[in-house]
């Protein structure tokens, strides 16, 4: 078995208000993501996004953390 161990780089970049309560964060890396994060009604969401495309991926982020949000009473 080969247990060894690569290490991964990742370069965080700053928070942003991304509307509604979500707030984004661009993480590159081997692969390059977009995290989501809002918080509703006591329930915290997070959504993970990757695209070649980094505005791609935020918009999907986005639009995939408004539609949970919808769904959450409160």
């Amino acid at each position: 078995a080969n247990d060894a161990v690569c290490p991964v780089s990742f370069a965080i970049g700053e928070p942003a208000d991304s509307g509604n309560g979500i707030t984004t964060v661009e993480v590159r890396a081997q692969t390059n993501f977009v995290l989501a994060m809002a918080v509703k009604n006591n329930v915290f969401l997070e959504v993970r996004a990757s695209s070649i495309a980094g505005d791609r991926a935020h918009q999907a982020a986005v639009d995939v953390a408004n539609s949970i949000l919808g769904k959450i009473p409160g």
